[in-house]
C-alpha cells in the first residue's frame, strides 16, 4: 500500500509517515554534506584546538552527524 492508499484510511498517519520519509531523506543527505566538509577540515581543527582543551569534546561530537562509510571511499 502506497501512501496514497493509505491516505484514504488515515490520512493523519499518512501524512505523519510521508514526512517522516522525507525527514529521513534530508537528514541523510545533509549527514553526506557534513562529512564530506569535515573529511577536509576536521583534522586541522583538531591541531588547531588542541591548546584550548574546552573545545575538543565539541569537536567530537560533531562526529555522531558524520556518515563515517564515506571514509572508506
Amino acid at each position: 500500500m502506497n501512501w496514497v492508499e493509505h491516505y484514504d484510511k488515515d490520512p493523519k498517519a499518512a501524512i505523519t509517515g510521508l514526512l517522516t520519509m522525507m525527514f529521513e531523506d534530508v537528514f541523510e543527505s545533509s549527514m553526506c554534506y557534513i562529512t564530506i566538509a569535515m573529511m577536509r577540515n576536521y583534522q586541522h581543527l583538531m591541531h588547531k584546538f588542541m591548546s584550548n582543551k574546552a573545545k575538543i569534546p565539541y569537536l567530537l561530537k560533531l562526529i555522531v552527524y558524520m556518515n563515517l562509510n564515506l571514509y572508506s571511499l
